[in-house]
């Protein structure tokens, strides 16, 4: 009974269901098929690819993080042995030797992260068919003036094993190409890929006595000066014969630039035509010798210290104009000897950027302290 009942019901629902129209469904598109034919591939644009720059760094730094550039980093040092040695092979564009302002190469540090850098340089293109847009190099930095520079190549010998050497060896120094040192010169060659910002790395113990002492050469004295800013003149009310050194304490501080209104009435212009430049990291030379003293001795930087520095009115200047000024430096240091109580160490002695031989330096050691006491200038013949 219950079964036909339940039959007639199921009837019953399918008749009304056929008079019914079901909704029109959307229909849904068919996902797009993105693999091409090889005859659809043909046709496509090339797809762009990297470019050449974009592979030479790539490589850079690939070399940079290898095991290649260790073995690099090995053979640089056999050809810096072989420098010191005297037996190198001649430098490219060098074909007489050593260039006359190559350092002394009894200083020529060994070659290491501290003084190598592998740099990228993107060249410009000479044509539209130029065979290479980049240029990778390991540049070693004899000093602050002088790289050398190699072209690393991997070569593959008859056994099937890979050599690491050099195509090309070539030296550069900056003062002749017109650069004021090697940095200015890096940065300008290198723009693309660099391991770290690198600063050639003098022995620790004496490497800020190295730093004061190249202050003092260069008359500067941890100054920071700004040499574009705006610069004073002395002013005296007697007329001067010479004004031109900073023990000439003037009546009167003008900017330079307010001369051009005249000089006022009841003074006198320095005879010397210096400017001054106004410090504003120190007030005193009490402050400058109190933070040289800490690593140089006072016979080193005194004389010094007072021919270029003026105190007027609870304010401190650098004179510059009026004479001379010979521009020294020194670099590229080697520690010769160390004991308890001294330490000896050499390097190159440079004027205007060019070598002009070699400098010695003598430190006592007391209680932890080291002090510069005295050096030694070897000038070149």
């Amino acid at each position: 009974m219950f079964k036909k009942l339940f039959a007639v019901l199921v009837a019953l629902v399918m008749l009304c269901a056929c008079g019914v129209e079901e909704p029109e469904v959307p229909a849904v598109p068919e996902e797009p098929d993105f693999t091409e034919t090889e005859e659809q591939k043909s046709s496509l644009p090339e797809e762009e690819t990297e470019t050449e720059e974009q592979d030479e760094k790539t490589l850079a730094f690939d070399i940079r993080y290898s095991e290649k550039h260790e073995e690099f980093m090995n053979a640089i040092n056999i050809r810096i042995e072989s420098y010191k040695a005297g037996t190198f092979e001649e430098m490219e564009n060098h074909h007489s030797g050593y260039p006359e302002d190559f350092p002394d190469v009894k200083n020529l540090l060994p070659a290491d992260e501290g003084n190598t850098a592998l740099a990228y340089k993107n060249t410009e293109k000479l044509s539209e068919n130029s065979w290479s847009d980049g240029e990778i190099d390991y540049v070693y930095f004899i000093d602050d003036y002088h790289a050398i520079i190699l072209e690393p190549v991997e070569l593959v010998l008859f056994d099937g094993t890979i050599s690491r050497t050099f195509a090309n060896t070539g030296y550069m120094s900056a003062i002749s190409a017109g650069y004021e040192n090697i940095w200015e010169w890096f940065l300008n060659r290198y723009d693309g890929f660099y391991a770290e910002e690198l600063k050639i790395a003098e022995p620790k113990p004496i490497a800020e006595h190295i730093a004061a002492l190249n202050e003092v050469f260069k008359e500067t004295f941890f100054t920071d000066l700004d040499w574009n800013v705006e610069t004073y003149s002395r002013l005296f009310k007697t007329e001067q014969t010479n004004g031109t050194t900073p023990d000439a304490v003037p009546d009167k501080m003008i900017k330079t630039s307010e001369l051009g209104n005249g000089i006022p009435e009841g003074y006198y212009p320095d005879a010397g035509e210096a400017e001054c430049y106004l410090v504003e990291k120190y007030q005193s030379k009490k402050e400058i010798r109190k933070k040289l003293g800490k690593w140089l001795s006072e016979e080193i930087f005194s004389t010094a210290l007072d021919d270029n520095m003026l105190e007027y009115s609870g304010k401190l200047y650098i004179v510059r104009g009026g004479r001379g000024y010979g521009v020294g430096s020194c670099s590229g240091f080697t520690i010769t000897e160390q004991t308890e109580t001294e330490i000896k160490a050499t390097g190159n002695y440079f004027m205007h950027g060019c070598p002009n031989g070699t400098i010695d330096l003598l430190f006592s050691v007391k209680d932890g302290k080291i002090l510069l006491e005295y050096y030694l200038i070897n000038y070149a013949d």
